[in-house]
């Protein structure tokens, strides 16, 4: 993985905006930077993770409430193997982020919320890579859109 990721430089300094590369888990393509950041993301989602919840823990003071917008945004990832899950969340996450996104502020509330969430359920690298990545980027594939359980999980 590092050997891929020392030609960014390179290639970034000489105008390039994508990359073509052979992988045995995802096969041979053209991918933009950013779509070869999320595949190897993706394949080593666990080190991601590691990595992303170290740096809000070291800007979200309140344990508590960095360990909830992790999860929430955890969540959202529409990544290999899901299929479909209820998740609790102690703030109205989804609301406030769309609020941000959409131009339509909505207030932050420590209120509990439950979310259920669908994904792609995709087993397979090479057919994730070119559905939920490639095709899917530019159709918010990536992300799983929730929706609110009211009444709360029972």
């Amino acid at each position: 993985m590092d050997a891929n990721f020392g030609m960014f430089p390179r290639d970034v300094s000489l105008g390039s905006t994508d990359v073509s590369i052979f992988d045995q888990d995802w096969g041979c393509g053209t991918w933009t930077y950013d779509s070869l950041l999320l595949l190897y993301t993706v394949r080593d989602a666990d080190k991601f993770y590691a990595e992303a919840e170290g740096y809000l823990k070291s800007i979200i003071p309140d344990a508590e409430m960095c360990q909830d917008v992790f999860n929430f945004q955890k969540a959202r990832m529409n990544l290999m193997h899901r299929t479909s899950a209820d998740v609790h969340f102690s703030h109205n996450w989804y609301d406030y982020f769309e609020g941000i996104l959409s131009g339509n502020r909505v207030e932050l509330k420590n209120e509990p919320t439950d979310y259920h969430f669908e994904y792609c359920g995709i087993d397979d690298m090479g057919r994730y890579a070119k559905e939920i990545i490639w095709y899917g980027s530019r159709n918010k594939l990536l992300m799983a859109k929730p929706e609110k359980i009211l009444g709360g999980m029972h």
